[in-house]
Protein backbone atom coordinates (compact mmCIF):
# COMPACT_ATOMS: atom_id res chain seq x y z
CA UNK A 1 0.00 0.00 0.00
CA UNK A 2 1.41 3.32 -0.90
CA UNK A 3 1.75 6.51 1.06
CA UNK A 4 -1.59 8.77 1.13
CA UNK A 5 -0.82 12.10 0.57
CA UNK A 6 -3.96 14.59 1.38
CA UNK A 7 -2.56 17.56 -0.04
CA UNK A 8 -2.34 15.74 -3.43
CA UNK A 9 -5.67 15.12 -3.90
CA UNK A 10 -7.44 18.75 -1.99
CA UNK A 11 -4.68 20.51 -3.41
CA UNK A 12 -2.11 19.53 -6.17
CA UNK A 13 -4.32 17.92 -8.68
CA UNK A 14 -6.54 21.35 -8.92
CA UNK A 15 -3.18 23.29 -9.21
CA UNK A 16 -1.68 20.72 -12.07
CA UNK A 17 -5.27 20.88 -13.86
CA UNK A 18 -4.79 24.89 -14.36
CA UNK A 19 -7.18 25.66 -11.54
CA UNK A 20 -4.82 27.59 -9.47
CA UNK A 21 -7.19 30.96 -10.01
CA UNK A 22 -10.21 29.36 -8.68
CA UNK A 23 -11.99 29.40 -5.26
CA UNK A 24 -10.77 26.67 -2.88
CA UNK A 25 -12.42 27.89 0.32
CA UNK A 26 -15.02 30.55 1.15
CA UNK A 27 -15.31 31.66 5.01
CA UNK A 28 -16.81 34.53 6.58
CA UNK A 29 -17.12 36.67 3.59
CA UNK A 30 -13.42 35.46 1.95
CA UNK A 31 -12.47 33.72 -0.66
CA UNK A 32 -9.17 31.81 -0.87
CA UNK A 33 -8.35 30.27 -4.39
CA UNK A 34 -5.75 27.27 -4.86
CA UNK A 35 -2.77 29.28 -5.88
CA UNK A 36 -3.38 31.35 -2.21
CA UNK A 37 -4.02 27.92 -0.02
CA UNK A 38 -0.76 26.89 -1.93
CA UNK A 39 1.17 29.92 -0.53
CA UNK A 40 -0.11 29.33 2.87
CA UNK A 41 1.13 25.87 3.09
CA UNK A 42 3.99 26.51 1.86
CA UNK A 43 4.42 28.87 4.98
CA UNK A 44 3.50 25.98 7.38
CA UNK A 45 5.67 23.91 6.13
CA UNK A 46 8.28 26.07 6.48
CA UNK A 47 7.50 26.91 10.01
CA UNK A 48 6.73 23.46 10.74
CA UNK A 49 10.48 22.83 9.59
CA UNK A 50 11.84 26.36 11.49
CA UNK A 51 10.40 24.25 14.85
CA UNK A 52 12.68 20.51 13.36
CA UNK A 53 10.27 18.56 12.74
CA UNK A 54 10.07 16.71 9.58
CA UNK A 55 7.26 14.94 7.24
CA UNK A 56 5.65 11.65 8.97
CA UNK A 57 6.26 13.06 12.17
CA UNK A 58 2.85 13.53 14.12
CA UNK A 59 1.90 17.51 16.14
CA UNK A 60 -1.48 18.45 17.79
CA UNK A 61 -2.91 21.05 16.53
CA UNK A 62 -5.23 23.78 17.90
CA UNK A 63 -6.52 25.96 15.17
CA UNK A 64 -9.54 28.36 14.29
CA UNK A 65 -12.17 27.02 12.33
CA UNK A 66 -10.81 29.48 9.74
CA UNK A 67 -9.28 28.54 6.42
CA UNK A 68 -6.17 28.73 8.25
CA UNK A 69 -7.01 25.73 9.68
CA UNK A 70 -6.56 23.96 6.25
CA UNK A 71 -3.30 25.68 5.53
CA UNK A 72 -1.66 23.73 8.51
CA UNK A 73 -3.48 20.39 8.14
CA UNK A 74 -2.11 19.99 4.55
CA UNK A 75 1.43 21.67 5.35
Amino acid sequence: MGTYNAAAWLLDRHLDQGNGGKVALRSDGRSVTYQDLLGEVFRAQHALADLGLVGGERVAMVVDDEPGFFAWYLG
